[in-house]
C-alpha cells in the first residue's frame, strides 16, 4: 500500500469518527400524538400576557381588579396599567400626598393606605384612633375619614394647639403637661397649688387647650403675684382664678362672686382703688357702701369700670337705698319727711329700679326717670307734680297711677307704648291726644280733668278693648284698686293685688335689690 493510499484511508476514518460523533449527539424527534409542534408552542407564548413587577418584588397580572402592595411614587404610574383595577391597598406606602393625588384622579378606584403617627400606623379608612406619641399635625390631614384620636403620651400646650389648628373637626382626647401636673383636656376645675411661679407662662398657654376648664385654685399660701394671676384670668374670659388677695384691710379672692368694701373709709384711696379695679374682672359685684367717696366719683367708677358692678348706698332726703336696688318706695302719708325736689338728684345713680313709688311728696318734675330705662311699675301721686318730662325714655313702663297733681302736658307719655294700666285722675290735663297711640291700654282712668268729650269719644274709639273710666270721685275709686261689696269685704284688682307684692306694702321694706327681693306665694 502506497503512501497515497495510506493517507486517503487515514482522512476517510476521521470524517467517519466525525459523523458518527454527530449522530450521536442529536436527541431523536418524538412524534407522539399527544406533543404540540414548536411552532404551536412558540405562538402560545407570545399570546400569553407578562407579570408586571414592582421595585417592593410584588408583580402582578394586568387584569387583576384588586393590589395590595407598597410603592414608591415614581411607581404610581403603573397601576394605570391594570384596566380592571377597582381596589388597591398601598399600606406601608411613603409617597402619601402622591398617593392621594393618583386616587383624586381615578375616583372609581378605592385606594387604601396608611399614615404614620409617630410610631403608629392608622390606616387612611380608620374613623378612630389611638396612639402613643404627639401625632404630626401634617399627617393627620391625610387622614380625612378619622373623627376621634386619642393620644395617650401627655402633650405641650403648643404641640395641642397645632393639631386642633389642622383638624379642628377632630375628637381630640389628650393630656397636658404642666410642671408636675398632667391636666386632661376635658377638665373642668384644676388645683394648681403644687404648681410654682415659674409655671405660670405655660399653665397660661394651656388654658387654650382646656375647653371645658372653668376654674383654676392657686392655694391659699400661694407664692404667684397678682400679675401672674391675672394672666391666668385673661387667658380665657370667665375663667375663675381662685387667688387670695388682701387689700384695704379685707381679704377675699379673684374667684368671688361678690366683694364687699362696705363701711371700710376710702376717701382718699381712689386711686388705688382703681389700680385694683381691673383685677376683679370676674367679680359680680363690689359693695361699697358707705365708703365716703361722694356720688361722682363713685358714679366715674361704675362707669370706667363697668365689671364687677360697683353698688354703693346713695341718700335721698332722709331715706337711703342702694343703687342696684330693683324697688324703691319712699312714700309715706302725711310723712314730714316728705321729699322736695333737692332731695331726689341722687336717684339718677339708681339705674335698675322697676319699680319706684314716690307717692305724696312735694316733688314737682321727674327729671331723675331720665337714668331709669327699666322701670315698669311708677307711682308719683298726690302732689304738686307738674311735668312728667323724662318718662319718655321709660319704654318698659307697663303700671303709671299720676293722679292727684297739677300735670297738663301728656306728650311724654306717647313714647311709653307698654303701658297698659295709666291713671291720670284729678289733674288739669285738657288734651288726651298724646295718649291714642297706646294701643295696649287695658285700662285708663282720666276723671276731674277738662278733657273735651270729642277727645274721650276718640279714645274710645280707637281703644275699644280698654276700660275707660271719667267718672270716678276718688281718683282709685270705682275698682281701680278694689272694690267693696255688699258685706264690706274689700276684693282688690288682680294688678293692685301684685302691686302691693311688688311694693311690700304689707312687709314695711322700703327698697330691695334682687338678691333680697322678697318671694310670695301666688
Amino acid at each position: 500500500m502506497n503512501r497515497t493510499t495510506r493517507c486517503l484511508l487515514f482522512f476517510g476514518a476521521m470524517l467517519l469518527c466525525v459523523f458518527v460523533f454527530a449522530c450521536a449527539g442529536r436527541k431523536p424527534a418524538d412524534i407522539s400524538a399527544d406533543e404540540t409542534p414548536a411552532a404551536a408552542v412558540n405562538a402560545e407564548d407570545a399570546a400569553e400576557p407578562s407579570a408586571i413587577v414592582f421595585r417592593s418584588g410584588a408583580s402582578f397580572l394586568p387584569d387583576e381588579s384588586e393590589l395590595t402592595l407598597t410603592v414608591d411614587a415614581d411607581e404610581l404610574e403603573r397601576l394605570n396599567d391594570f384596566p380592571s383595577l377597582s381596589s388597591v391597598d398601598l399600606s406601608g406606602s411613603a409617597c402619601i400626598p402622591e398617593i392621594l393625588a393618583w386616587a383624586q384622579e381615578h375616583p372609581a378606584v378605592s385606594v387604601r393606605y396608611t399614615v404614620p403617627l409617630g410610631e403608629d400606623a392608622v390606616p387612611s379608612d380608620a374613623q378612630s384612633a389611638v396612639v402613643s406619641a404627639v401625632p404630626d399635625p401634617n399627617a393627620l390631614a391625610l387622614l380625612p375619614a378619622l373623627t376621634s384620636l386619642t393620644v395617650t403620651e401627655p402633650m405641650t400646650a403648643d404641640d395641642a394647639a397645632a393639631v386642633l389648628a389642622v383638624r379642628d373637626d377632630l375628637d381630640l382626647v389628650y393630656s397636658v403637661r404642666v410642671g408636675e401636673l398632667e391636666i386632661a383636656c376635658d377638665a373642668e376645675e384644676i388645683d394648681a397649688s403644687p404648681l410654682s411661679p415659674d409655671d405660670a407662662e405655660v399653665l397660661a398657654k394651656a388654658i387654650s387647650v382646656l375647653p371645658k376648664l372653668t376654674k383654676i385654685s392657686l392655694g391659699a399660701d400661694s407664692q404667684w403675684t397678682l400679675d401672674q394671676a391675672d394672666a391666668l384670668q385673661r387667658a380665657r374670659d370667665g375663667l375663675l382664678v381662685d387667688y387670695p388677695v388682701t387689700a384695704f384691710g379685707t381679704t377675699f379672692s379673684l374667684a368671688d362672686e361678690v366683694v364687699s368694701f362696705s363701711q371700710i373709709p376710702l376717701n382718699g384711696k381712689v386711686d388705688q382703688v382703681r389700680a385694683l379695679l381691673p383685677y376683679l374682672r370676674n367679680v359680680k359685684r363690689l359693695d361699697m357702701e358707705n365708703c365716703e367717696i361722694d356720688n361722682e366719683t363713685m358714679a366715674q367708677l361704675r362707669s370706667d369700670f363697668p365689671n364687677p358692678k360697683i353698688v354703693w348706698r346713695v341718700q335721698v332726703g332722709s331715706y337711703s337705698c342702694r343703687t342696684d336696688s330693683i324697688m324703691i318706695r319712699f312714700s309715706v302719708n302725711f310723712d314730714p319727711r316728705r321729699l322736695h325736689d333737692s332731695d331726689v338728684g341722687a336717684l339718677r345713680y339708681c339705674n335698675e329700679v322697676r319699680y319706684l313709688d314716690l307717692g305724696h311728696n312735694l316733688l314737682t318734675k321727674m327729671d331723675f326717670l331720665r337714668y331709669m330705662p327699666d322701670i315698669e311699675v311708677l307711682i308719683i301721686a298726690v302732689g304738686p307734680i307738674t311735668s312728667i318730662e323724662g318718662v319718655q325714655t321709660c319704654k318698659k313702663l307697663e303700671y303709671c297711677e299720676f293722679l292727684s297733681g297739677g300735670i297738663k302736658d301728656l306728650t311724654p307719655l306717647a313714647s311709653c307704648t307698654e303701658l297698659r294700666h295709666l291713671n291720670l285722675s284729678y289733674n288739669l290735663i285738657t288734651d288726651i291726644t298724646p295718649l291714642y297711640g297706646l294701643t295696649k291700654l287695658e285700662r285708663l282712668w282720666i276723671s276731674r280733668n277738662d278733657i273735651p268729650k270729642e277727645q274721650i269719644d276718640e279714645i274710645r274709639a280707637l281703644l275699644p278693648d280698654c276700660e275707660i273710666n271719667t267718672t270716678a270721685q276718688n281718683p282709685t275709686g270705682e275698682g281701680w284698686r278694689s272694690v267693696v261689696t255688699k258685706r264690706f269685704e274689700v276684693i282688690y284688682h288682680p294688678r293692685y293685688k301684685l302691686l302691693r307684692q311688688q311694693f311690700c306694702y304689707d312687709l314695711g321694706i322700703f327698697s330691695y335689690n334682687e338678691e333680697t327681693r322678697p318671694v310670695f306665694d301666688d
